[in-house]
């Protein structure tokens, strides 16, 4: 175990600092993947991205430095 927390220490002690909990994260994700499922077989990404929006609303990650997520 402390091979894998030893490289995210960092990442680890800035969110026990700033008491982040990833309940809210996983709550979309869960929401994201049901979605999908729901959209599975359509000819468009577009479409299931749309239904994504529409049902979440603008998904905004910002990570725990206050810095954004990059964009892909």
């Amino acid at each position: 175990m402390s091979k894998t927390m030893r490289p995210r220490k960092e990442g680890i002690i800035i969110a026990i600092e700033l008491r982040v909990a990833n309940g809210r994260v996983a709550r979309k994700n869960t929401n994201i993947r049901s979605i999908i499922a729901i959209c599975y077989g359509l000819q468009s990404a577009e479409v299931t991205l749309a239904l994504v929006t529409r049902s979440l609303g603008p998904i905004d990650l910002k990570l725990p430095d206050g810095k954004r997520e990059p964009s892909t």
